[in-house]
């Protein structure tokens, strides 16, 4: 056996330890800017006035609207025809919206959302669906 073990033992924790400096140097820097942009507020998370208008095909029992999980408006007994104004966060992304309605009987009936963007754009979806629908609406 060539060389001593205490030797290669030497040579092999320099080693690691030339290795590791450069690594974690570089893992802290990554954790550093991750902190920093968590830390500032973006667009995305500033609340914007977004006018909603919500036109049922036939009469609804229950409607709500979610936002991130988070119920932001619902209503008993809908008019065929609601305005509504929410104040969420609208990145230029887009945004979803969780739509749950409740019509009662099993006949196919539809929502038509229409959601006016921060820039001004109209944006139209539709939701489709029988005694109860839920439905996640994107709004790109």
């Amino acid at each position: 056996m060539k060389g001593s073990p205490v030797l290669r033992a030497i040579l092999l924790a320099s080693l690691m330890l030339a290795l590791g400096w450069p690594l974690h140097l570089l893992t802290q820097k990554g954790e550093d800017a991750h902190e920093q942009a968590s830390a500032q507020p973006t667009e995305s998370r500033v609340a914007e006035r977004l006018p909603l208008v919500l036109t049922f095909s036939k009469p609804a029992e229950r409607v709500e609207i979610r936002h991130l999980g988070v119920v932001v408006w619902s209503k008993d007994q809908p008019a065929l025809q609601e305005a509504v104004e929410l104040n969420l966060p609208f990145p230029k992304e887009g945004a979803e919206l969780g739509v749950s309605v409740v019509w009662g009987d099993s006949a196919a009936s539809a929502l038509r959302i229409q959601l006016t963007t921060p820039d001004g754009s109209e944006l139209e979806r539709t939701v489709w669906g029988t005694a109860s629908t839920e439905s996640i609406v994107p709004f790109p």
